[in-house]
């Protein structure tokens, strides 16, 4: 591992209101010591300390690993959830993070592919930022997360819907966002939706501002499909309706000089990679798909009106079986 690299994170990591010697022997259950030697780079960091300290201060190990160039690498995948709360914020705090690592020098571009509706999008909106927060607890809680009666009787923490706040500012210094999405982009939350109906969590009244939400939602995205800009972010988006699959949701944020991509399996957090070398083959890999795609923005009215007229329809049937309007 690169030593120099390493302290370099390990001392940007940690907050200026604490002594670094301090905080290697409380995290690491060190003796004063060995924590100094291992500063001064005399004994190396074991890959159990390195893996603790970059859950803790947020850094890649990937980035460390790489420094001397190696064939593997390495995710960052939170494998223990915290108390929901708690994991639900540092999902956010991570993508700020993302994205502020990114951007601080020069403006960053975004492409992504998706089956489902990213959580910037979903993000932007109370009612439905909502309903991915209570989605996000029931993953991990189960039933013990529907203890509130009903969807609209959930209260937000105050330190999420900050969180969230933050997420969106830092997303607004993307200069540009390039999808390639799905036919079926609204079909999953759709399901979700009709799952917490079923469920007799989420009431007749619920499902209708949920549908009107989801509506709403659609035609901000025709908005911004028919212009190729999008209003709240100020920012240039272009869509490419895919003919093939996409399994999974992953996207990759990047600039001259850096590069970071995320891969959604169906749970609540995401893979983080930051091997350049990965990240570029998901590149190459998006611009293939492209291939198989129809750019939508501002142009291909007649595929817009199809794509946008099919999402409303899964909106619509959303009490219904969804076999039928596929």
């Amino acid at each position: 591992m690169g030593k120099q690299l390493l302290v370099k994170r390990i001392l940007e990591g940690i907050p200026s209101y604490v002594k670094p010697i301090s905080y290697l022997m409380d995290t690491l259950d060190l003796g004063r010591e060995s924590a100094y030697r291992r500063l001064r780079g005399e004994i190396p960091f074991t890959f159990e300390e390195v893996s603790k300290l970059s859950v803790d201060l947020d850094f890649s190990v990937d980035e460390i690993i790489n420094e001397g160039k190696t064939s593997r690498t390495h995710i960052d995948f939170l494998l223990n959830h915290p108390e929901p709360d708690v994991s639900f914020s540092q999902m956010f705090r991570k993508y700020i993070h993302i994205v502020s690592h990114v951007s601080e020098n020069e403006e960053a571009e975004m492409f992504a592919s998706l089956n489902r509706l990213p959580l910037y999008m979903i993000s932007t909106n109370d009612i439905l930022f909502k309903f991915h927060y209570v989605n996000y607890r029931y993953r991990l809680l189960g039933n013990d997360a529907l203890t509130a009666g009903s969807f609209l009787d959930v209260n937000l923490p105050s330190d999420v819907i900050s969180i969230r706040d933050k997420f969106l500012e830092q997303m607004q210094r993307i200069n540009e966002f390039r999808f390639i999405v799905s036919r079926s982009l609204f079909l999953n939350i759709c399901r979700e939706v009709q799952y917490f109906y079923n469920r007799k969590f989420i009431s007749d009244e619920e499902l209708e501002i949920l549908q009107n939400t989801l509506h709403n939602l659609v035609e901000t995205m025709r908005e911004t499909v028919r212009t190729g800009r999008n209003d709240l972010f100020n920012t240039q988006h272009i869509f490419y309706l895919s003919y093939m699959d996409i399994s999974a949701n992953s996207s990759c944020v990047m600039t001259k000089n850096d590069i970071v991509s995320q891969f959604w399996i169906y749970g609540a957090h995401f893979i983080e990679v930051r091997n350049s070398e990965v990240c570029y083959m998901y590149k190459e890999w998006f611009e293939y798909l492209k291939k198989y795609s129809v750019m939508i923005s501002i142009s291909n009215e007649m595929y817009q009106i199809k794509f946008f007229d099919l999402q409303h329809r899964y909106i619509d049937n959303i009490v219904k079986d969804f076999s039928y309007f596929e």
